[in-house]
């Protein structure tokens, strides 16, 4: 496709490209820096291992990407529009007969693509990577007992399963700890120990206890067996797929079919999946309505020795109420499912009226100038006074 494209489209596809990298980079490593430093304590105070930190913090990477690319397609085409625009280049294009169609295509092409970028994030990545996000934030809070033990409390992480630890010191040790497992309904057994230490496995945590006693209790005949130990390994498996496969999943980790389909538990639920499902299909479409908001101050209109500041930021500032809207009618449609259609009439009327600025031939179809001109102070006009 890319050697299907003319000279001038290629050169100004590189323009956008770079400055789209840099900022949808940017912004999404502030952001996923951010959002990282949640996980932080995991390693600090909790033994979250380096590897298992990373696959966390990769996992929020598709859903910060879905937001921030069509601000990015905003950002990128403003800025290299207007590069072309205070080099004279766009008075050339124009020069030699190029229309305002013909100057808007190579913008077009891009948002396009980073329309197809955001699709595909919305329809596979994003629930996918969510999923399983959460799916290992069980993991991680079931497997990693540490996670779980804190000083003073006793945790049930799991039913008939009870662990109490009296003290925990810098290194990561337990004094004082206290294991009571019911989970087997003929023999249920509790453990004390003076010390232990934890050891995550490939099958699991596994404690190492120290100085202490194993308690036995046969439910069907009755019979107490007591053991005393100086040295004990007990293996506690706290995670099953069961956990996983029970667990009411949020909209944000259902794919599209499961939005409009699946059952759901009550009506309320069922509104709310279905505006996510409905933002799921519109979002993407606003890389193509604000690229083409974007174009509005260099394309449209005559060209000015002045600069297009006022006009830029006056499509920056419609582009921000138009992000703003979407969010606030995705809100309004979770309260009645036929409010969806606002979602839908939202991103179609602003590229349709915009296509149509671009499109026409008018010096200022959508009277910016005109708009712009009732903010500037007019000139007072002196008063003659007559004798």
């Amino acid at each position: 496709m890319l050697a299907e494209l003319k000279i001038y489209e290629r050169y100004i596809i590189s323009k956008i490209l770079g400055p789209f990298l840099l900022i949808t980079v940017g912004i999404t490593g502030i952001a996923w820096l951010s959002q990282s430093l949640r996980f932080i304590d995991l390693i600090v105070n909790k033994g979250l291992s380096i590897v298992d930190f990373m696959h966390l913090s990769v996992l929020i990477l598709p859903a910060l990407l879905w937001v921030i690319v069509p601000a990015g397609t905003l950002i990128s085409i403003i800025y290299a529009y207007n590069k072309l625009y205070t080099d004279n280049e766009l008075v050339i294009f124009k020069a030699v007969g190029m229309d305002n169609k013909t100057l808007m295509r190579p913008a077009l092409i891009f948002c396009l693509f980073a329309m197809l970028v955001s699709y595909s994030i919305s329809l596979y990545l994003m629930p996918a990577s969510y999923r399983e996000f959460k799916d290992f934030q069980i993991y991680i809070r079931n497997n990693y007992a540490s996670v779980l033990l804190q000083e003073g409390v006793f945790v049930t992480p799991t039913p008939g399963l009870t662990l109490y630890v009296r003290e925990k010191d810098k290194l990561g040790g337990f004094k004082g700890l206290v294991v009571h497992d019911s989970r087997n309904a003929i023999k249920q057994f509790t453990i004390t120990a003076q010390e232990a230490t934890l050891e995550n496995t490939d099958k699991g945590p596994v404690f190492v206890l120290k100085n202490g006693s194993h308690q036995e209790h046969n439910m069907k005949t009755g019979q107490f067996t007591l053991l005393y130990f100086t040295n004990y390994t007990l293996e506690i498996n706290l995670f099953s797929q069961e956990m996983i496969d029970k667990r009411w999943r949020e909209s944000t980790e259902l794919y599209l079919y499961e939005l409009f389909f699946a059952d759901k538990p009550n009506e309320s639920e069922r509104l709310k999946e279905m505006a996510e499902g409905h933002n799921r299909i519109t979002w993407p479409l606003y890389n193509v309505m604000l690229c083409m908001i974007a174009l509005i101050p260099f394309v449209s209109g005559e060209f000015s020795r002045r600069g297009n500041g006022k006009k830029i930021l006056t499509v920056s500032v419609i582009s921000l109420m138009m992000i703003v809207f979407a969010l606030a009618v995705k809100n309004i449609a979770t309260k009645n499912i036929m409010l969806n259609i606002l979602q839908y009439f939202l991103v179609i009327s602003g590229i349709s009226l915009s296509y149509f600025t671009l499109a026409s031939d008018k010096a200022d179809p959508l009277y910016l100038n005109r708009i712009i001109g009732r903010f500037k102070k007019k000139p007072v006009t002196p008063v003659v006074g007559t004798a």
